[in-house]
């Protein structure tokens, strides 16, 4: 699939835990997060990885919504 700037887009399947899935969260919001000394004030680096967390975000989220869904009342 090619997005709106040309872009050559893949999808992948990977298997990850939760407890994984937000550890690169984590470790995204450092690499955003952590002021860099660059010569320039320009911010777009960052985009790919705001883009990334996003993405894991999301991925967090359908992992939670799924555990609510399948997780009987009472069980830990």
């Amino acid at each position: 699939m090619v997005d709106k700037k040309g872009i050559r887009e893949v999808t992948a399947s990977i298997r990850a835990t939760k407890a994984e899935v937000e550890l690169v969260c984590n470790a995204l919001h450092q690499v955003i997060n952590t002021p860099y000394p660059t010569e320039s004030t320009d911010q777009n680096w960052k985009s790919p990885y705001m883009k990334l967390l996003n993405d894991y975000k999301t991925i967090k989220n359908k992992i939670i919504d799924y555990e609510q869904k399948h997780t009987s009342p009472g069980q830990d």
